[in-house]
This record gives structure tokens, sequence and C-alpha cells, in this order.
């Protein structure tokens, strides 16, 4: 990560739960178990926002379907244009 806005300082620990077979014998049942990974306050505030900008493509991709109807009025673009479009 390359940051100018942050820093490296420890964040919130990134903590999941998982199911996990520790049990090696033949048929043994899962544990679950508590994932913890400590992570600077830069990536804290990445992985924050990433869940934005997917929800938003998902929404201009899929529920808006945007892309497919600006193909169907518009036709084919230079690449410069459709990134303006695209950030409006």
């Amino acid at each position: 990560f390359i940051t100018n806005t942050s820093s490296l300082r420890e964040g919130k620990p990134y903590v999941r739960h998982r199911w996990q077979q520790v049990n090696r014998n033949e048929n043994a049942d899962p544990e679950r178990r508590e994932l913890v990974v400590p992570q600077p306050i830069v990536t804290e505030i990445y992985y924050e926002t990433c869940g934005i900008v997917d929800q938003h493509n998902r929404h201009r991709q899929d529920t808006l379907e945007l892309e497919k109807n600006r193909n169907k009025e518009l036709g084919y673009m230079s690449w410069n244009f459709l990134v303006g479009y695209d950030v409006c």
C-alpha cells in the first residue's frame, strides 16, 4: 500500500470466524476458530472503502445495467469517452 494521508500505525485487527479441520482423524468434525490478523490503519481504511466501491460496481453493472444500456444507445465509443461516461 502506498499512502500520503494515513500511517502504518496499528489499526483495528481483521477478525473473522472460520471453520477449520484441526483434528486430522477420518470423519472428524471441523472446529469454529477465530482468525485475528493485525493490520495497519491504512489497510483498515482501504478495506472499509473497497466494499462501497464493489457495491457501486454491482449497481452500475447489474441493477442499473448502465453498461448494457450505454452500449445499446451509444454503440462503441472511445475509451476516454467511456471513462468520463462511467465516472459521471
